[in-house]
């Protein structure tokens, strides 16, 4: 490939036509096997599938993606995807899969954002996100705009409630839940331990849990080993479940304590309509629950293409459709790492709207674009003009 030009050579693979899958849980994976052989009757020379990568639960597009190195649980197995790419294969047509490098879900069910808000910068994955340089948990916290009103109101109201999570302490609100941090949990269960059951007791011995520094190896070594051992109680042993229930029946029943605790966490969690004036990560368009992603940094682009990579190199994949690309700090460097996972045989396109006249860059290494510019000329060649004068009065008249 000769990047300065962006030419392709020896590409091989050409759908010519392709045929759109909108999966979700209503239309799974294994729902789409029995139309293979309609699609091949249609001439369609590959699937052009949504993103099948976990999601928000529920979600019914798929671009909201909780985790990029797994399927979709709702949408079936790794099995079902890997059976369904065969079938295909049996039937001449390739797989051109939607991938979204701009931005991820700002959802619980992340577990990249999940550790960025337990751990704020010492998390593991805190360079990942899209988020304002000086935000670290202390000069200013990762902003939370999901509240429905303002944060003592949410208090007063009890809307906000402590419960166990993953073998730590979670605030919980309403269908969402965001973890508190280390010295959260070891502040309220401490003046407990000399009551508490054996089994957590020795946990919290055993990973010096009422005296470690919180340090970015003890947070990502011994805390996460303390959780997935307490967790297991927690959901086992029903001595400790109404130990730690009644430990924090307290603390929910106390509002001055629960706006303490909210304050000492490494994000603020706020009132939704605050967003507009202290913004301090990015985000898709206007959505505050898509954060996008430094996609730029290589050590990011390598673990959020992982799975890509998997499925590349196990010839599951015949294209790319890249979402979003005008999202990025630098398209160009972008398409050429992809190019450089996805080899020269893969067909890679990209979702750009390209104005009248302009054409794509031809340094980036694609086929071409998903199409809304002849789309938008297809649309004006089967709309009648007859009435647009009238139309367009009844629009002016309406919004002035």
């Amino acid at each position: 490939m000769d990047y300065n030009s962006g030419k392709l050579t020896a590409m091989k693979y050409n759908p010519v036509s392709s045929y759109r899958i909108q999966f979700s849980g209503s239309f799974t994976l294994n729902d789409l096997e029995p139309y293979v052989d309609y699609l091949n009757k249609l001439g369609a020379g590959s699937v052009y599938a949504s993103p099948v990568f976990a999601a928000v639960p529920g979600s019914n597009h798929g671009y909201d993606v909780t985790n990029p190195g797994i399927i979709n649980p709702e949408l079936g197995t790794f099995e079902d995807f890997t059976r369904l790419i065969r079938t295909l294969k049996e039937n001449n047509t390739g797989w051109i899969q939607d991938i979204v490098p701009n931005h991820m879900a700002y959802h619980y069910e992340n577990p990249w954002i999940w550790d960025v808000l337990e751990k704020g910068p010492h998390s593991e994955h805190f360079s990942i996100f899209d988020i304002e340089s000086y935000v670290d948990g202390k000069k200013e916290k990762l902003m939370l705009p999901f509240l429905g009103s303002n944060q003592n109101q949410v208090i007063d109201n009890r809307e906000v409630q402590l419960s166990m999570n993953r073998g730590s302490i979670a605030l919980k609100y309403y269908e969402n839940i965001y973890p508190v941090c280390f010295s959260t949990f070891r502040s309220i269960f401490r003046p407990h331990m000399d009551s508490a059951p054996d089994g957590l007791y020795n946990i919290w011995d055993k990973y010096n849990l009422g005296t470690a520094g919180i340090e970015k190896d003890f947070l990502n070594g011994e805390w996460e080993a303390a959780k997935k051992q307490i967790d297991n109680l927690f959901n086992t042993d029903e001595g400790i479940q109404s130990f730690i229930s009644n430990v924090l029946s307290g603390v929910n029943d106390n509002p001055s304590l629960l706006g303490d605790i909210l304050s000492g966490q490494y994000y603020d969690i706020c009132y939704w309509k605050e967003t507009s004036q202290r913004l301090n990560y990015r985000r898709f368009f206007t959505i505050n629950d898509l954060i996008c992603l430094r996609i730029g940094d290589r050590q990011v682009f390598e673990k959020h293409h992982r799975f890509i990579k998997e499925l590349l190199s196990g010839n599951y994949l015949t294209g790319l459709r890249v979402d979003h690309i005008d999202g990025l700090h630098d398209p160009a460097r972008y398409l050429h790492d992809l190019r450089s996972v996805a080899g020269e045989k893969t067909y890679v396109i990209v979702e750009k709207i390209l104005e009248q006249g302009e054409d794509i860059p031809s340094v980036w290494p694609v086929e071409g674009t998903t199409g809304y510019d002849f789309l938008a000329l297809v649309n004006n060649l089967l709309t009648s003009g007859k009435d647009y004068k009238l139309l367009l009065g009844l629009y002016r008249n309406i919004t002035g």
